[in-house]
């Protein structure tokens, strides 16, 4: 598999290329300047970078944390 270090992105999350069963959608995702962080529709800790075509992994941590924030913007996980 290709993978490379994207740091100033992903925190020095490692990114991977792939076709995880988990769905994603630009209409579920965050936009941080000219990025689109795709959040799979499922609850699992999987993120979309979209303009990398890549994805890369949360920790569980890390994905409770990130859909309860999204909870407070009225996000509703699982959202398939």
């Amino acid at each position: 598999s290709r993978e490379y270090d994207y740091c100033c992105t992903c925190n020095g999350k490692k990114l991977y290329f792939d076709d995880p069963s988990c769905s994603f959608s630009e209409n579920i995702a965050v936009l941080i300047g000219d990025q689109t962080f795709c959040i799979a529709r499922d609850e699992c800790g999987i993120i979309y970078l979209q303009e990398e075509n890549a994805y890369f992994n949360l920790t569980d941590d890390e994905n409770t944390r990130l859909r309860a924030l999204l909870n407070d913007y009225g996000f509703i996980f699982p959202c398939i």
